[in-house]
């Protein structure tokens, strides 16, 4: 049986079909985040195309019944177009979408994650300077929405407080000292200055945040102790899928 359905959405992804449809990975406000195909986008005359754009802030009708939904209407609501006019930004925007693709689950509505997506992209589309920092504030809570916390205050081993040096982020555990470290552990140096800035992150303490100070040094090894945390949990979940 197909049912018609009406959904804000928010376009994380597409893939090209054949000579003119599109395939869409969508963020909505109702469904969650799904997969869904737009017969025809791409025709000149469409008059789903401006609704459609990568990032765009829509209302959507969905048929729903057919192995995948097909979208029949797209109008738009907002379209943060700053996003696409500022190349810095843009690559700012896909790694949210990204991250919201990889960590999000299918079919599950999350008013929190939709509305804390949104928020996100209209910052990022009118703010004029910080746009890392507004990037790791927004993966950093998106991990810990989701239940990924970690304790940014002890050892997750010894119990003990982590003191001013370089520690080490163990994907299944948390950050670890330099006592309780071994040689054999999956793990990722973090630095002081990284934790302290996923303290202020934790804290929500953005003022604070846009204040900080950081090297190129402190810049690097936060994208990297970032990077390595979300491939644990990617990896993490392609496993409990498997099993």
């Amino acid at each position: 049986m197909f049912q018609k359905e009406k959904t804000e959405a928010v376009v994380l992804s597409r893939q090209f079909l054949g000579e003119a449809d599109s395939q869409f990975i969508l963020l909505t406000n109702q469904f969650g985040k799904l997969r869904a195909v737009a017969r025809g986008e791409r025709k000149i005359l469409s008059k789903m195309r401006g609704g459609l754009g990568l990032f765009s802030w829509s209302e959507v009708e969905l048929v729903r019944g057919y192995r995948q939904p097909i979208i029949t209407a797209a109008r738009p609501k907002m379209l943060f177009s700053n996003l696409s006019r500022d190349w810095s930004k843009f690559v700012i925007a896909q790694r949210m979408s990204r991250d919201i693709e990889a960590l999000t689950p299918w079919d599950l509505p999350d008013e929190n994650a939709w509305f804390f997506y949104l928020g996100a992209l209209n910052a990022l589309n009118l703010i004029k300077s910080h746009y890392q920092r507004l990037y790791y504030y927004f993966l950093w809570t998106l991990i810990n929405s989701w239940g990924y916390q970690i304790d940014l205050h002890h050892c997750a081993r010894c119990g003990g407080q982590l003191q001013s040096e370089i520690c080490f982020l163990v994907a299944e555990e948390g950050i670890i000292c330099a006592n309780c470290w071994k040689a054999n552990d999956q793990s990722e140096e973090i630095s002081p200055n990284t934790i302290k800035i996923l303290r202020l992150i934790a804290s929500k303490d953005k003022t604070r945040l846009g204040r900080i100070r950081t090297s190129s040094a402190d810049r690097k090894n936060l994208e990297k102790a970032s990077r390595f945390f979300i491939d644990s949990i990617r990896t993490d979940q392609d496993l409990s899928s498997v099993n």
